[in-house]
């Protein structure tokens, strides 16, 4: 992976890249990338090779070749299995509301209460113990 070093993802210039301890869904590899500004990320090999580029390109273009990568998944699932054309919105609005779902389970989880039981207080909670453990996330609104 040493051959990515000095290209672009986006606009950021690989530094560094090591493997990570962490696999994809499906068992792949995934590695951690250090960029020339300080920026690191974690990305599926998969996709670094094919959003990789000689050339810095914005952050829409980025938004598009990953895109590009998942929509060719998709899109060989669909065809794998023979799905009918009138089908495809439903299978889209499915795949949407079920991401969606997803998301509203792992939210509950982690902030322990519905989403219409949230308040703003618990945000400041929240924005309050991200400041005392020191991550680089802070909040100009906070107080102690």
């Amino acid at each position: 992976m040493n051959k990515y070093i000095g290209l672009y993802i986006g606009p950021n210039k690989i530094s560094k890249i090591t493997k990570s301890k962490r696999l994809t869904y499906l068992g792949n590899d995934i590695y951690q990338i250090e960029y020339e500004n300080g920026i690191t990320e974690e990305r599926p090999k998969e996709i670094i090779e094919k959003i990789t580029s000689k050339d810095k390109y914005d952050l829409t273009e980025l938004r598009d070749k990953i895109g590009r990568v998942v929509v060719e998944k998709f899109l060989t699932i669909l065809l794998e299995s023979e799905v009918k054309i009138e089908d495809i919105e439903f299978i889209l609005h499915l795949t949407a509301q079920s991401m969606n779902t997803n998301l509203e389970q792992a939210n509950e989880f982690l902030w322990k209460k519905k989403l219409y039981d949230r308040t703003t207080a618990d945000v400041q909670k929240v924005l309050k113990q991200i400041q005392k453990h020191g991550t680089k996330t802070k909040s100009k609104s906070t107080k102690e």
